[in-house]
């Protein structure tokens, strides 16, 4: 694992072994193009705390929320002093029920959950950064958007 030098985050886990690739087990696609971002949800084991088919991967459908409801729900704040930065970040939740991601879904993937690729599991939007108010109607959680970094993970896998 390579950590981008501009984040200040800590690894969790860390592969030296190679990856076999099945029919199974795909490479995901970055999101890079101004697609249709509507039908997009987290990935995760479990995300309710509930046991709902321990052991297979879920995606939850989110909603995507506009900047000035992100500014609202990350706003300066010690942990994040420059509060929502739409440049690199992107908000998504639940507005029908106290659904969305939670602290302990950092690091899950939001994907496209309707759109597939060609040999990709499924297109990630993002990576799951801050949930403030878990479970709570009408909140969101803030993800690191992909698209921002792609350079950065380009230079790393293809030098």
């Amino acid at each position: 694992m390579i950590l981008n030098p501009s984040l200040r985050e800590k690894t969790m886990y860390h592969s030296s072994h190679r990856i076999k690739f099945n029919r199974h087990v795909l490479p995901a696609c970055l999101h890079s193009d101004p697609f249709d971002t509507s039908e997009a949800g987290i990935l995760v084991w479990n995300s309710t705390g509930e046991v709902v088919d321990q052991g297979k991967l879920q995606v939850f459908p989110l909603d995507e929320f506009d900047e000035v409801q992100c500014s609202f729900f990350y706003p300066p704040h010690p942990e994040l002093p420059s509060g929502f930065d739409a440049s690199s970040q992107i908000c998504y939740g639940d507005v029908r029920t106290p659904q969305d991601s939670c602290q302990s879904d950092s690091g899950s993937p939001l994907v496209l959950y309707r759109r597939r690729a060609f040999r990709c599991t499924r297109f990630i939007l993002g990576v799951m950064s801050i949930d403030r108010n878990c479970g709570t109607w009408g909140s969101s959680g803030m993800f690191t958007k992909v698209i921002h970094y792609i350079p950065w993970i380009e230079s790393i896998v293809w030098p």
